[in-house]
């Protein structure tokens, strides 16, 4: 059954309880992404000089890795990941 038959068949006065079992369905929904690597998307950008952010895309739930091609176009290397304080600290 699909949430928004469900929704239609509750009694309108239990209308929160319902959007309050479809937000626990949704992280239930995230927390198992997160869990299995089911949808894998690869996607790739050109880097611009002097420009340090790039936008990622909204269906993103984990990013396993960034790596960079060299300038030979042989090689990717990896981008260490940078966690805290060590975060903090790159400027």
């Amino acid at each position: 059954m699909k949430l928004s038959i469900f929704q239609d068949r509750v009694d309108p006065s239990r209308a929160v309880a319902v959007q309050l079992l479809i937000a626990y369905i949704e992280d239930g929904l995230r927390e198992i992404q997160l869990i299995t690597d089911e949808n894998v998307a690869r996607a790739t950008t050109d880097l611009v000089a002097n420009q340090r952010e790039y936008d990622i895309p909204t269906t993103c739930v984990r990013m396993r890795s960034v790596r960079v091609l060299d300038t030979d176009g042989v090689k990717y290397y990896p981008i260490p990941r940078l966690i805290g304080d060590a975060a903090d600290e790159v400027t």
